[in-house]
C-alpha cells in the first residue's frame, strides 16, 4: 500500500478503511485504529497526532427516526439495500455503509440494516421507535481547513466554474453545507464561510488552498482526500435499484458487435467482470474488448455493444462514470 506522507493522507487512509475509529500520525508513519470500542485515551508523545474519526452524524436527532428520500413520504426501496450482515449491530451497519461505494447513510434497527445510496442523499426522516437514521459524512480538512479557501490547480485558481455557490439561506451552517455537497453527485468538497457555501465539483477536485479568514475548506470522500488508487478497477456493473442484477456480455461471447444484457449477478459469472482503466481514456473493457456505442448514435434505444479496444481511444468508447460510485454511466 502507498505510504501516508502527511497527516491529511493518513486521514484519507482512515476514511478508506471501513472500520476506522481514528488515527495516530507521526513522521514514523500512519496508524489507522480499528478497535471496535474506538480510541479511549491518549498519552503524551512528541511529534504524534491522535485523532478520533466519527463520520456518522444523527439526522433529526437520529434515535427513533427512519430515513426517507426527498420527503417524509419517500421510502422507495430503490434508495437503499438491506445489508445481510449489517443487522448484527450499529457498528456492523456503519461498516457496511463505509464499504459500499456511494453510501450516504444508514437506517439501523436490531436485526435490520439499510445502506442508503440515493444519489441526492437522505433528505428527510419520520418517527420510527427503535430505528436510527445516520448520515455518512467522510469529510477531511484541507491544509488544516480553518481559515483556508479552496482552490483548483494553484493558489490563484478560484474559477467560479469549479463550484456551485449557495447562499446563507440555503446553508446556514457547516452541517447544512455538508448536506448540500453530499446531495450533489460529483461533489469533491466544500468551502464554507458565514453566509455562503461553495460546493466544489471540479473534476480534478480541490488541488490546494489559500489563506481566507473565516473560511473552512474540506474534501469529500477518501478518493478526493488523497488515497492512492489501484488501476485497473475490476468488478461487476450493478443496477442500483436492483443490486442483484448485473450487466453482462451476452453469452460471454467475444465477437465484435455482441450486445450487453441484464442478468442475475453471479460470482465469476460469464461476461460480468469489467475493467475501468486509469489511463484517462474513459474505456470500460472486457478483456480485449471495450464497451462501445453502436455507430456513435446518440438516440434513445441505441445498442451498447462490445468492440475491439482502440488506441487512441475512439469517441464511441469514452464514458463518464459517477464520482460517488453510484449513478448513471454517461456517454
Amino acid at each position: 500500500p502507498a505510504k501516508a506522507t502527511s497527516q491529511e493522507a493518513c486521514m484519507a487512509f482512515c476514511i478508506a478503511t471501513p472500520n476506522c475509529r481514528g488515527l495516530d500520525y507521526s513522521s514514523q508513519g500512519c496508524k489507522v485504529w480499528t478497535r471496535a470500542a474506538g480510541i479511549g485515551a491518549s498519552a503524551a508523545a512528541s511529534g504524534h497526532t491522535c485523532l478520533r474519526y466519527e463520520p456518522f452524524a444523527p439526522i433529526d436527532g437520529g434515535a427513533g427516526r427512519a430515513c426517507r428520500g426527498a420527503s417524509s413520504g419517500d421510502s422507495s426501496a430503490s434508495h437503499y439495500t438491506v445489508s445481510p450482515g449489517g443487522g448484527a449491530s450499529l457498528a456492523a451497519c456503519q461498516e457496511a455503509c463505509a464499504s459500499t461505494p456511494g453510501c450516504k447513510g444508514v437506517q439501523y434497527q436490531p436485526s435490520r440494516c439499510e445502506v442508503w445510496t440515493r444519489a441526492e442523499g437522505i433528505g428527510a426522516t419520520v418517527s420510527a421507535p427503535g430505528a436510527s437514521c445516520l448520515r455518512y459524512e467522510p469529510f477531511t480538512l484541507v491544509d488544516g481547513g480553518r481559515d483556508r479557501g479552496c482552490r483548483g490547480g494553484g493558489k490563484t485558481d478560484n474559477a467560479t466554474s469549479h463550484y456551485e455557490l449557495h447562499s446563507g439561506s440555503q446553508a446556514a451552517s457547516l452541517e447544512a453545507c455538508k448536506a448540500l455537497c453530499m446531495a450533489r453527485p460529483g461533489c469533491k468538497g466544500l468551502e464554507y464561510s458565514s453566509g455562503a457555501c461553495k460546493v466544489w465539483t471540479r473534476p480534478a477536485g480541490i488541488g490546494t488552498t489559500a489563506a481566507d479568514r473565516g473560511s473552512v475548506c474540506m474534501r469529500y470522500g477518501a478518493e478526493a482526500a488523497g488515497v492512492e488508487e489501484t488501476w485497473p478497477r475490476r468488478g461487476q456493473i450493478r443496477l442500483a435499484s436492483q443490486p442483484g442484477r448485473c450487466l453482462a456480455v451476452a453469452g460471454g461471447l467475444a465477437h465484435n458487435g455482441n450486445n450487453l444484457q441484464l442478468v442475475d449477478c453471479t460470482p465469476g459469472g460469464a461476461g460480468q467482470q469489467f475493467d475501468l482503466l486509469g489511463d484517462g481514456t474513459g474505456h470500460i473493457s472486457w478483456g480485449t474488448k471495450c464497451l462501445d456505442i453502436s455507430a456513435g448514435g446518440n438516440f434513445n434505444g441505441n445498442n451498447v455493444q462490445i468492440w475491439g479496444c482502440e488506441a487512441p481511444a475512439h469517441a464511441n468508447m469514452q464514458f463518464l462514470l459517477p464520482a460517488s460510485g453510484v449513478g448513471p454511466i454517461r456517454w
